[in-house]
């Protein structure tokens, strides 16, 4: 019996044509040749083929960066950005090399500022290892930022950050948040 040519329907990936092998026949997968018996003994991992494994890494991606907004901003968590963050992690908006211990410095320094730091996703986009983020941030101006001074008002400020993703870990971000803007908007209003 030879395997034949489907279409998949999917909603995590586009419309795809792909082969299906026959029962026994061997198939090309990102992880090597794999043989129908393998298939048989783990179907979740083989059903839907490499388009799959592309749309579920990309998945990961998002869930991780998504996850890692939660560790920082909105509920401050050290042992998830210990998970999360790599070694390595360089911050080129900080220009520096940062890694876990950096990111939880400069989050608390941020909370020291707004102590009920919130931030919302509002678009969030991934190709390759590369994830990007729209995204709105709300607190509460209560301390010096930067020469500016407390306002004590709710400020907003909007942004966009890429995050590059390797080895289920962030190791880089590339940020362009105007908070700056926001805090001298509210201290002049």
């Amino acid at each position: 019996m030879r395997g034949q040519f489907d279409e998949c329907d999917l909603p995590c990936h586009r419309r795809v044509r792909r082969y299906r092998p026959a029962s026994g026949e061997a198939a090309c997968r990102p992880g090597g040749l794999q043989s129908g018996a393998d298939a048989a003994r783990d179907p979740e991992r083989y059903a839907f083929g490499w388009e799959f494994s592309m749309s579920s890494t990309l998945e990961r991606n998002k869930d991780l960066v998504r996850a890692h907004y939660e560790a920082t901003a909105n509920n401050f968590d050290p042992v998830a950005i210990d998970a999360q963050v790599g070694d390595d992690f360089f911050d080129h908006a900080a220009g520096a090399r940062l890694g876990p211990e950096g990111v939880k410095q400069h989050i608390q320094g941020l909370k020291k500022v707004f102590p009920d730091l919130h931030v919302v996703i509002e678009d969030m986009v991934a190709e390759g290892d590369r994830v990007a983020v729209r995204a709105r941030w709300r607190g509460t101006h209560k301390a010096d930022f930067r020469g500016i001074p407390a306002s004590h008002k709710p400020v907003e400020f909007t942004g966009m950050v890429f995050w590059r993703i390797a080895d289920g870990k962030i190791r880089e971000r590339w940020a362009s948040v105007d908070v700056l803007g926001a805090l001298r908007d509210a201290a002049a209003g």
